[in-house]
């Protein structure tokens, strides 16, 4: 349903993953130092003592420090998704319970112009029916929640109408 679903694999997986990704990364850089070491060795003790402390020292500090980072900033990162996500999914079901409420008071409105009798609870029906055929994954319950949420949100319908809303 959504392009980006980090929510399917467990976060754990995720964070092994990229534990592995990093360390592997940085190993590989830890590795290009220490062939670079003798290089650095030439030029003297000053140029000994920067390549030793880089590769014994400097390299597996960030290679541990971006191994834990890492995973941390995915947890971050699915949460704000996850977030953005729910907020987008919450305003495109709430705009269709509302097309469909609106769309079921002029089908009604023009049945009863050519003297067709409708009652509230065809018109509630055919609403709840138009929101679950556009989004099949909602439960009924909900579906049942966003109209009946739509309904009293609309002016002049339901109890708004009879209270003068």
């Amino acid at each position: 349903m959504y392009m980006f679903m980090f929510g399917n694999r467990p976060f754990r997986e995720v964070a092994i993953t990229s534990f592995v990704l990093a360390v592997l990364m940085f190993s590989a850089i830890t590795g290009y130092a220490a062939d670079a070491a003798p290089v650095a060795a030439q030029s003297g003790p000053l140029g000994e003592f920067v390549a030793a402390l880089l590769v014994q020292v400097v390299f597996p500090f960030v290679a541990a420090a971006l191994a834990i980072l890492v995973p941390w900033v995915l947890l971050k990162l699915k949460k704000k998704l996850n977030i953005e996500i729910g907020q987008k999914t919450e305003a495109a079901i709430t705009d269709q319970a509302f097309k469909a409420v609106h769309f079921v008071e002029e089908w009604a409105a023009l049945s009863v112009k050519k003297g067709i009798p409708v009652t509230s609870g065809q018109k509630y029906e055919k609403a709840l029916g138009m929101v679950r055929e556009a989004l099949p994954t909602l439960t009924p319950a909900d579906a049942e929640r966003y109209i009946q949420s739509a309904i009293g949100l609309t002016k002049g319908l339901g109890a708004s109408k009879e209270v003068g809303g």
